[in-house]
């Protein structure tokens, strides 16, 4: 029962344009969201852990779905028009559907990316 609460109380802070108190929403729910990130408006579709430290950007229409873990770590970006998902099978297991951005780095728009066995993008 809680983590349905925590999943449709995290698809719903996500279709509220960028604000401090998105994250404060998104910190209610359970994920590490820094005071000074900025998450447009996305869906967020069963997705379990956020985690986006300091000086980091997600920006509009955005899709993530499936994912056990979104991480962006300081200053990293994630542009507008992604689509990010992985197999439901594959989110079964912890260890994958994993998308993981090291500092600074940065997913630009437009892109359709399957992280059903994880991905790490290092600067």
């Amino acid at each position: 029962m809680v983590a349905k609460i925590r999943v449709i109380g995290t698809l719903l802070a996500m279709l509220v344009p960028a604000s401090k108190i998105k994250n404060i929403f998104l910190k209610i729910f359970g994920h590490s969201i820094s005071v000074n990130s900025k998450i447009g408006i996305n869906l967020c579709l069963n997705c379990k852990i956020i985690t986006a430290q300091r000086d980091t950007r997600i920006g509009n229409f955005n899709v993530f779905r499936n994912l056990n873990e979104l991480s962006l770590a300081e200053g990293a970006q994630i542009g507008n028009l992604n689509w990010i998902s992985a197999a439901p099978e594959f989110a079964k297991v912890k260890s994958n559907a994993k998308l993981i951005l090291d500092m600074k780095s940065a997913i630009t728009n437009r892109h359709y990316i399957d992280v059903s066995g994880s991905l790490e993008m290092l600067s």
